[in-house]
């Protein structure tokens, strides 16, 4: 992994408010299911933040979701997970185990046994992750015993599905009869009116960058409405099943 790959993937979660630094950038501050604080200048921790990153940014996973060294019940009391991926019902989804980049093999092979013992420690993990940063291996959990090293393998942290492989459903498919509509002056203006208080969150943020985002949203909304093809799904829609809605990412590319 080519270290401005990861450090722009840890920049971009920190632009989100995902992470953060002191003054110094010593220490790295997870915001996920709860705050955890740790030693950025471990050799380790660049690659936990840069996992933990990918997971959130490029595979679109809830940071509410998401746990840094998570205790393992029954095992030793030192004994967590590096990162722990939930399901919505609360359940183990994914066990990551990092190491520091170009560690030894033995190292290497240590990291699958941890992984291991905590992944079946927490019982219902579907997957195991072992990583750092060059090196990468995914294993199958729930469907091998829990002493299966080889048939397991599914390959690298590529194969993760994004947003747990749920397929996304769309209601509105432009064209069809379950499309958007006109509507009368009186519905336009109080949607336009909800909208507005949203992005300006009751006067928190400050007007230009209210009017910013509100005139990227109108002009998203625009081209959505003109240029969707017949048939396919309308762009500014959230589906059921998505856990992301907007990206600030996305807006900054309009």
């Amino acid at each position: 992994m080519a270290s401005q790959v990861c450090s722009s993937l840890i920049e971009e979660a920190e632009r989100r408010g995902y992470v953060e630094f002191n003054e110094m950038r010593t220490q790295i501050t997870y915001i996920c299911k709860r705050r955890y604080t740790d030693n950025f200048m471990d050799p380790e921790e660049p690659i936990r933040a840069f996992i933990y990153s990918w997971l959130i940014v490029d595979k679109g996973y809830l940071p509410s979701r998401i746990d840094v060294e998570h205790r393992v019940p029954r095992r030793t009391p030192g004994d967590k997970a590096d990162i722990v991926v939930f399901t919505d019902s609360g359940h183990p989804y994914l066990v990551v185990e990092t190491k520091e980049p170009n560690c030894t093999e033995a190292a290497w092979k240590q990291a699958i046994e941890q992984g291991f013992g905590n992944a079946n420690g927490l019982r219902t993990t579907a997957y195991l992750l072992i990583e750092n940063g060059s090196r990468s291996v995914l294993f199958d959990i729930q469907h091998f015993p829990p002493t299966e090293r080889a048939s397991n393998r599914l390959g690298n942290r590529t194969v993760i599905a994004e947003n747990y492989g749920i397929a996304q459903e769309f209601r509105l498919i432009s064209g069809s009869p379950q499309d958007i509509a006109a509507v009368d002056l009186r519905t336009l203006e109080a949607r336009v009116r909800r909208a507005h208080a949203a992005i300006w969150a009751g006067g928190k943020r400050d007007e230009l960058s209210a009017f910013d985002l509100w005139s990227k949203l109108l002009f998203e909304k625009i081209y959505d409405e003109r240029h969707t093809p017949t048939g396919q799904p309308r762009q500014c829609q959230k589906s059921p099943t998505e856990t992301v809605i907007i990206r600030r990412d996305q807006f900054d590319k309009l």
